[in-house]
């Protein structure tokens, strides 16, 4: 988009929002004329899952967590916003990643989680449920995968999130978020 000569160019949406088979993230696609994108498809499943394994600085805990690598090339996706039909928090939907994402980003940062009720949207669940199965558009073995907080739409007054108003709010809902996620304490 540095020329501004790129078209947006917008795929047809399935009807059926509760169909879990998957749909590619952002499939909004950017057509600048060029007929050499296709060349992103080729890229082999096998090349993006080992493409890590040689570096050992990312490998899973013993918790089955993965540390962030020392590198950092990340992708922010899309997967949930509570303010676009068929994307909110409580829509079970499988997100499937592009071979480009899964063979150019070694964390993904996926967005966003509704800060007002900090639950963690089916979507993400679901993709990050996926990483290292090999399956069609999961995520990579060896790829770190972040929830990210809020977003533009969840921040448009001013102090919106209440648990960020009082040190003891925030402390109330570190307690809710460990409550519900006991496995991320270590």
């Amino acid at each position: 988009m540095d020329d501004g000569d790129d078209e947006l160019v917008e795929e047809e949406e399935d009807e059926d929002d509760d169909d879990d088979d998957g749909d590619y993230i952002n499939e909004t696609e950017y057509d600048n004329g060029d007929e050499d994108d296709e060349d992103l498809d080729d890229v082999d499943d096998n090349d993006v899952e080992d493409e890590d394994e040689d570096e050992g600085d990312n490998d899973v805990s013993s918790s089955g967590i993965l540390p962030l690598p020392s590198k950092v090339m990340g992708v922010y996706l899309g997967v949930s916003a509570d303010t676009v039909p068929g994307y909110e928090t409580g829509s079970n939907w499988t997100p499937r990643l592009y071979p480009y994402q899964q063979a150019a980003a070694n964390v993904l940062f996926l967005t966003f989680i509704n800060p007002r009720t900090m639950e963690v949207p089916k979507a993400f669940a679901n993709l990050a449920a996926t990483r290292g199965t090999g399956a069609d558009g999961a995520v990579p073995r060896n790829t770190v995968v972040l929830f990210s907080i809020g977003g533009l739409a969840y921040s448009e007054s001013v102090n919106p999130w209440q648990w960020l108003q009082s040190r003891g709010a925030a402390e109330a809902m570190a307690e809710e978020v460990i409550r519900r996620f006991p496995e991320l304490v270590a």
